[in-house]
């Protein structure tokens, strides 16, 4: 329990920093005095992929040596989810960045060899995770080397059903799906893939609004209206909390329904050394993003 709350909370606060320092990203007349705040989400955001590669690490020792159940397999995959999906918006800030300060010439990043250590550490992160799903999918059967035999009454929680791991569709679904994030660099253009799929369908979703913001949109522009910086600063950041958010908040829920269905959480009240740390980790997380968010704050307020 400590570490899955460590994880929240760390990823939580990743995606907080990152939200405050959208705003930052121009002028970038302003680069050295902002320098700090970049500097920050990107040591945060190493630390929890760090994180989350010790998860992955530690579980295929585990599996391999005193065995690792099928359930602890699937919560250790969520919470991998859960740290990539807090690390998409820092990855792209810190990418921009890194595209605004250089000067490229119109060549590409990519073909100078210059590409952002956290973009390397999301595809090397998505590829492990989706090594061990695909390891934990394709031999589900033999998976569990314990003796405690709960592989056939495992359930998977999503999308409001409630699904058995040992379901054909939903193993072959799975195994498709980390199929397509297994290889390095090509798995983040799926995830850029799924990301405008996901913008497509919720414009297809909110279709009966959109006239009504086409017209205040071409009012503004055609009576001259600009907004004060400030407001667009807020909105910035309030469209990317919630773009970015929804889906982190969407898969802790996931993991808490899957937690609740197996009947696994009160086994995981009993408190440990580890556990303990796990959560110090997490309370410096804390301090160091609220210092940043008071900052910005009162930025936005002068």
């Amino acid at each position: 329990m400590g570490v899955r709350w460590s994880v929240y909370i760390h990823t939580f606060c990743t995606l907080l920093l990152a939200c405050f320092s959208v705003p930052r990203l121009l002028p970038l007349d302003h680069a050295n005095s902002t320098r700090g705040v970049f500097t920050k989400l990107e040591t945060m955001h190493i630390r929890s992929t760090l994180l989350g590669f010790a998860l992955l690490i530690s579980s295929t020792f585990q599996a391999h040596s005193a065995g690792l159940t099928v359930y602890d397999a699937l919560i250790l995959l969520n919470l991998n989810w859960i740290i990539i999906l807090g690390a998409l918006l820092p990855v792209r800030i810190l990418l921009i960045r890194r595209i605004l300060l250089t000067r490229t010439d119109g060549i590409p990043l990519f073909f100078q060899g210059r590409i952002p250590l956290t973009t390397c550490l999301l595809t090397f992160h998505l590829t492990a995770t989706s090594a061990f799903g695909l390891w934990l999918f394709a031999t589900i059967n033999t998976f569990d080397r314990t003796n405690n035999g709960c592989t056939q009454s495992t359930i998977y929680y999503m999308f409001g059903k409630h699904t058995p791991v040992m379901h054909l569709v939903f193993r072959l679904s799975s195994i498709t799906i980390y199929s397509l994030f297994l290889l390095p660099v090509v798995n983040i253009f799926f995830v850029h893939l799924v990301e405008v799929t996901a913008a497509v369908g919720v414009v297809c979703i909110v279709h009966t609004i959109m006239p009504v913001l086409v017209i205040v949109v071409v009012s503004f522009s055609y009576l001259e209206v600009r907004l004060p910086a400030r407001t667009l600063r807020i909105w910035a950041m309030v469209c990317s909390l919630m773009w970015y958010g929804c889906p982190l908040v969407t898969m802790i829920i996931w993991t808490e329904k899957a937690i609740t269905l197996n009947n696994a959480d009160a086994g995981e009240n009993a408190w440990s050394l580890g556990k303990s740390l796990a959560l110090l980790l997490a309370a410096f997380a804390v301090v160091r993003t609220s210092q940043e968010v008071w900052m910005g704050v009162q930025r936005l307020q002068s």
